[in-house]
C-alpha cells in the first residue's frame, strides 16, 4: 500500500530532487534552492506511513471484543490512510526529482533505471519465491488462488483484477500488492508530464490530476460501482500522488519553502473542516455518505501534504519524532515491511492465532497487542535482512544513472 516504491534516502544514495537537511532549517527561503542530501525528517514521514499500515493489519483487522477492543479496531482502521501518505511522500519525492533532473540527459533512462533498480528486484523475487518456489513444495492454504490469477502481479495489475472481481479475496496473501500497482502506473504518465509542463502548467496539472481523481470516485460511487474498484483503481487514486507533486513543486519556487510554512496552519484547518463537516452531513444524510468518504479520503491527502511541511520545519517535538531512531528505521525499511507484513497478517487471521493466544494469556486484549508485536517483529527482521542481503547490492548500481 505504497512507496513505498520510493527508496529510503542514505546519503550514499542521495540523489538530485532530494533536500537538503541544513536548508530546512531557514524557513524564509529568498531563492529558488536546489534540493538535494538526505533528510532523516522525511524516512520518518514514511516510517509513520507504514506504523500506520501495520497498526490496521495486525490489530484493526483482529475480530475485536467487547467496546475497548472495537474503539481501539475503529482507530486502527484509520492507518489505511497510511497508504495515503506514502502517495502523497512518493509524489513529492519523484516529482522533485523529475522536476530538478528534466533538462539532464538520458532523463528518461536515468529515472527508470533507478526505480527498476529499487522496486523490481524484491518484487519480482517475492513473487517467484511464493508463487513458484513454496507451492512447489508446500501446500500452503489459499495461495493456490494466487497462483491460478498470479499473471495479473507479474504485471503490476493487481489492482485491475480486485476491482474486477470486488473482492480482496481474488488474490490471496498478494492483495496488498495492489498499491505497489498504482505507483507503477504514476511512473509511466508522470515522468511525461514533467518533461513536458513548465512549472506553472505542471502546477494546473496537479490540481487537474487531483480533482478528477476525487470526481471519479464519486462518479464511481454514484454509479453503483464495487468498493474495491472505487478504492484501488489508478485514476481514481491519483489525487494524493498529485498533490504530494504539487507541493514539490511550490517548494522550489521563490520564497517557496517560507510561503509553504505559512500556508501549512491554513490547509491543515480548512482541510480539517472538510472532514469534519463531511463526518457530520453524513448524519443527516446517510445516503451520501459513500461520496462524502470519497470528498473527506481527498482532504485527509491535502492534510498529508501540510504534514510533510511539518516534518520539515515544524515545532522542534515534531521534527524530533519524525527525526527519532524509531521512525526513521521504519522508514527506512517501509518498502520491505510493507512487502512482507502482509504475509504474516493474513495467516494470523485465517488461522485465527488471537485465539490460541488468548488461552495462552487469559486475555484477548493483551493477545491482540502481543500477537502484533511480535508479527512487527518478525516483519522488521526479514525486511532487515532483506534489504542488507538481498536489495542494497542492486541500490548500489544506481550510481551508474
Amino acid at each position: 500500500m505504497i512507496a513505498h516504491g520510493v527508496e529510503s534516502m542514505t546519503n550514499e544514495q542521495a540523489r538530485p530532487g532530494e533536500i537538503d537537511g541544513n536548508l530546512i532549517r531557514d524557513a524564509a527561503v529568498s531563492a529558488p534552492v536546489k534540493w538535494k542530501g538526505h533528510v532523516p525528517a522525511l524516512d520518518g514521514v514514511r516510517g509513520l506511513a507504514i506504523v500506520m499500515v501495520l497498526g490496521v493489519h495486525f490489530i484493526g483487522d483482529v475480530p475485536p471484543q467487547g467496546r475497548l477492543e472495537s474503539a481501539v479496531a475503529q482507530l486502527m482502521s484509520y492507518g489505511a490512510m497510511g497508504v495515503d501518505l506514502f502517495f502523497v511522500l512518493s509524489g513529492f519525492l519523484i516529482t522533485g526529482i523529475l522536476y530538478d533532473s528534466r533538462h539532464k540527459p538520458a532523463y528518461f533512462r536515468n529515472f527508470y533505471a533507478r526505480r527498476i533498480l529499487r522496486i523490481f528486484p524484491l518484487y519480482y523475487a517475492v513473487l517467484l519465491v511464493g508463487l513458484v518456489v513454496v507451492p512447489f513444495f508446500f501446500d500452503v492454504p489459499r495461495l493456490d488462488v494466487a497462483v491460478r490469477q498470479q499473471a495479473w502481479l507479474w504485471a503490476y495489475s493487481a489492482n485491475i483484477y480486485l476491482a474486477s472481481t470486488g473482492s480482496w479475496e481474488a488474490l490471496p496473501v498478494f492483495n496488498h500488492f495492489w498499491s505497489l500497482a498504482i505507483e507503477e502506473h504514476f511512473y509511466f504518465v508522470w515522468p511525461l508530464v514533467v518533461y513536458y509542463c513548465g512549472r506553472n502548467h505542471l502546477k494546473r496539472v496537479a490540481v487537474l490530476f487531483a480533482l478528477a481523481a476525487m470526481s471519479i470516485r464519486v462518479a464511481m460511487v454514484a454509479a453503483g460501482v464495487n468498493e474495491i474498484a472505487v478504492y484501488s483503481l489508478t485514476p481514481g487514486r491519483l489525487d494524493a500522488l498529485a498533490l504530494g507533486g504539487l507541493t514539490a513543486i511550490l517548494i522550489r519556487e521563490p520564497e517557496g519553502l517560507g510561503s509553504l510554512v505559512r500556508l501549512a496552519p491554513r490547509v491543515l484547518i480548512s482541510s480539517g473542516a472538510v472532514i469534519v463537516v463531511s463526518f457530520l452531513a453524513t448524519r443527516h444524510w446517510p445516503e451520501w455518505r459513500a461520496m462524502l468518504h470519497e470528498v473527506r479520503q481527498t482532504a485527509f491527502a491535502t492534510c498529508f501534504c501540510s504534514l510533510l511541511i511539518y516534518a520539515l520545519t515544524g515545532p522542534r517535538f515534531v521534527q524530533c519524532f519524525f527525526q527519532s531512531r524509531t521512525m526513521v528505521f521504519f522508514g527506512k525499511y517501509s518498502y520491505g515491511l510493507y512487502v512482507f507484513h502482509f504475509l504474516f497478517g493474513y495467516y494470523l487471521l485465517y488461522y485465527h492465532t488471537v485465539d490460541i493466544v488468548t488461552g495462552w494469556v487469559g486475555s484477548h486484549t493483551l493477545a491482540i497487542l502481543l500477537q502484533a508485536f511480535l508479527a512487527t517483529l518478525a516483519a522488521c527482521l526479514i525486511s532487515f535482512a532483506s534489504y542488507h542481503l538481498f536489495e542494497k547490492h542492486f541500490l548500489k548500481l544506481k550510481a551508474r544513472f
